[in-house]
C-alpha cells in the first residue's frame, strides 16, 4: 500500500492473540527475522500502551485486520516506543522529547508520557517557557502547562523577546495577556507585544486581534501615546471599533499588576502618623489605601510573597520624657487586598524585641529586621530578628552574633540570596548569606564608606545598591540639630575584594 505523502505511517500487524509486530515506513524488524526467542511471549506494544490494548481488546474492526495503518508518528519515535514496550526503557533528549511526547500521548504510552513530562519540567526557563507550555496544552498535561505559564508570567520582558513568542498559539497568547498574574512594567507593553506577534503572520493572526485587544486596559495608558499609535499603525487603526473599545473602559478598572519595583508605598511619619499611599509609576498617579492600624514613625516596610508587611516604629508621644523608653512598637501589620479592589491591614505575629529605626529586607521567603533602636537605656541593638511566614508555631525568632556592635539607622538590601547592610555606624558594606548564618562572619570590608551615612536610603536596582543621603551619627538621638551631607553612591553586589564605590560625595 502506498504512504501518503510527508506523513510517517505505523502498519501493526496482528500475529498472534494480542500479538503485534511493527512495521514503519516499510521496516519491520519481524519481516526479516523474529525476535529474541527469550523475549517474553504476548503483545508488548498493548501491555505497554492504552490506545494499543483498547485496539485487541474490545472487538474494534482493527482486532480483525492483518495490518492497521497509524498516521503522525516518525519512524524514529516510534521504535523508541516499541523499544520501551520490551526494555522498560527510553533515551529522552533536547532533540526528541516533543515528538515523543506527543507520539506517547497520542498512543497512550502512559509510562513515557510520565518520564517526558518530567524531563521539560525540569527544563522550564524564559527561553523555553512558551513553547513548553503550547507543548503541554496540546497533550492536556495540567502541571507543566502551569509551571511553564507560571515562569512566563514572571517574566513578560524576556519572554516577549523570546523567538518562541512568536509562534505562541493564539488562544494561549490570550490567556497570557489577560490573566492577573501577569507582571510588565506599564499596560503600554501588552499593547506592544500584541501588535508585534499580529505582524508575525499579519493574514493568519488578523481574526485574533480585536479579543486580544480587549484584554488592553486602554484606560491605565496616556491617552497621548495612544493617539500616536493609531496615526503611525495602520494594522491597530484598522481593527473595526478600536476608538470605541479606547473610550469605553472605565477609569476605575483595575491596574494590572506591575513589577514590584515600580511600586512605592509610603506609609507611618510624625505628621502622617497612620495613612499609607501607593505610588503607580505606569500612570504617575498616588492611590490612597486604608489607614494603618497603629500610627507609628522609624518604621520598616519589605515585600514577602505578594504581601507587605510594615513593621515596628515610634508611637506618637506628646511627653518627651517618654521618647527615650516604652515608645517603640512591636507590632507588625500586613497589607491585603481585597476582591472589591479595597485594601486592609491586619496584626500579624509581634517582634519579639520592639525596634524603631533598623534595617529590614526580605530574603529568601523571611523577612530579616536587623538592630534599630530599642526600650532599653542602651539604646541601640545588635539582635537580628527574622520572621518565617510558614511556620507552625513562632514565626519570629531573635539570633545575636550576626552583627558585632549595636547598630541603628541603617539599610538592608537583597540581591539574589545575599544581605547587604549599609549605613549606620558602619565603616563598610556588610555581606551576609541568611543559610550560613550565624555560623559564619559575615564578609567584611566589602567597600568602605565614601562618606557619612547614618539615616541613609538604600535600594537596589538590577545588581546594584543605591544609597542616597545619610548624615554623621551622633548617639545623642534626641539631641540638638546635626549637619547633614549629602551622599550618591552605588554599591555592586558581586562580591570582589575591590571596592566598588561609584559615583559622587
Amino acid at each position: 500500500m502506498e504512504l501518503l505523502p510527508l506523513q510517517q505511517r505505523l502498519v501493526l500487524r496482528r500475529v498472534a492473540e494480542n500479538e503485534i509486530s511493527q512495521c514503519v515506513d516499510g521496516r519491520d524488524p519481524e519481516c526479516g527475522g523474529k525476535r529474541d526467542p527469550l523475549s517474553p511471549p504476548g503483545s508488548r506494544s498493548a501491555a505497554w500502551s492504552e490506545y494499543f490494548r483498547s485496539m485487541f481488546s474490545v472487538g474494534l474492526s482493527e482486532s480483525k485486520k492483518d495490518k492497521i495503518e497509524i498516521g503522525g508518528v516518525s519512524a524514529d519515535v516510534l521504535q523508541q516506543l516499541v523499544d520501551y514496550a520490551y526494555t522498560s526503557e527510553v533515551n529522552i533528549t533536547e532533540e526528541n522529547v516533543r515528538p515523543l511526547f506527543e507520539a506517547a500521548d497520542m498512543l497512550q504510552f502512559l509510562g513515557v508520557r510520565a518520564h517526558c513530562e518530567e524531563f521539560l519540567h525540569q527544563r522550564v526557563s524564559v527561553e523555553t517557557c512558551l513553547g513548553i507550555w503550547a507543548l503541554a496544552d496540546r497533550v492536556s498535561c495540567a502541571r507543566l502547562a502551569d509551571t511553564a505559564k507560571s515562569c512566563a508570567l514572571k517574566k513578560f520582558e524576556e519572554v516577549c523577546a523570546t523567538e518562541e513568542f512568536l509562534h505562541l498559539p493564539g488562544h494561549l497568547l490570550q490567556s497570557y495577556i489577560s490573566d492577573k498574574g501577569l507582571l510588565t512594567k506599564k499596560e503600554e507593553r501588552i499593547l506592544e507585544v500584541i501588535m508585534l506577534w499580529t505582524r508575525h503572520a499579519p493574514e493568519e493572526r488578523q481574526k485574533y486581534l480585536k479579543d486580544l485587544l480587549k484584554c488592553v486596559r486602554f484606560s491605565r495608558m496616556d491617552p497621548d501615546y495612544l493617539k500616536t499609535i493609531l496615526k503611525e499603525d495602520n494594522v491597530l487603526a484598522g481593527v473595526d471599533g478600536i476608538n470605541a473599545m479606547m473610550k469605553i473602559q472605565p477609569t476605575h478598572a483595575e491596574p494590572r499588576q506591575i513589577l514590584q519595583k515600580d511600586i512605592l508605598v509610603h506609609s507611618g511619619g510624625k505628621k502622617s502618623m497612620r495613612q499609607a499611599w501607593r505610588y503607580i509609576a505606569s500612570t504617575n498617579i498616588w492611590m490612597k489605601l486604608a489607614n494603618l492600624g497603629k500610627g507609628r514613625y522609624g518604621l520598616g516596610m519589605a515585600v514577602l510573597g505578594e504581601k507587605l508587611y510594615v513593621v515596628g516604629g515610634t508611637k506618637n508621644a506628646h511627653d518627651r520624657t517618654l521618647l527615650s523608653r516604652e515608645c517603640r512598637i512591636p507590632d507588625v501589620e500586613v497589607y491585603e487586598k481585597k476582591r472589591n479592589n479595597r485594601s486592609n491591614w491586619k496584626l500579624t505575629e509581634p517582634l519579639p524585641l520592639a525596634v524603631s529605626n533598623f534595617g529590614i529586607t526580605a530574603c529568601s521567603g523571611k523577612l530579616y529586621v536587623f538592630g534599630g533602636i530599642t526600650n532599653e537605656k542602651l539604646g541601640a541593638t545588635s539582635h537580628v530578628q527574622h520572621y518565617d511566614p510558614t511556620a507552625m508555631h513562632e514565626m519570629w525568632a531573635v539570633e545575636e552574633c550576626w552583627v558585632s556592635d549595636r547598630v541603628s539607622h541603617l539599610s538592608a538590601c537583597t540581591v539574589d540570596t545575599k544581605i547587604y547592610l549599609v549605613g549606620g555606624r558602619l565603616n563598610w558594606v556588610l555581606g551576609f548569606n541568611p543559610d550560613h548564618c550565624p555560623w559564619e562572619s559575615p564578609d567584611e570590608m566589602l567597600a568602605e564608606t565614601l562618606a557619612p551615612w547614618a539615616h541613609c536610603s538604600a535600594t537596589v536596582c538590577g545588581s546594584d545598591i543605591y544609597i542616597t543621603g545619610g548624615k554623621e551619627q551622633s548617639y545623642h538621638l534626641y539631641g540638638g540639630p546635626l549637619p547633614n551631607r549629602e551622599n550618591f553612591a552605588i554599591y555592586s553586589s558581586v562580591l570582589q575584594c575591590e571596592e566598588q564605590y561609584h559615583g559622587i560625595g
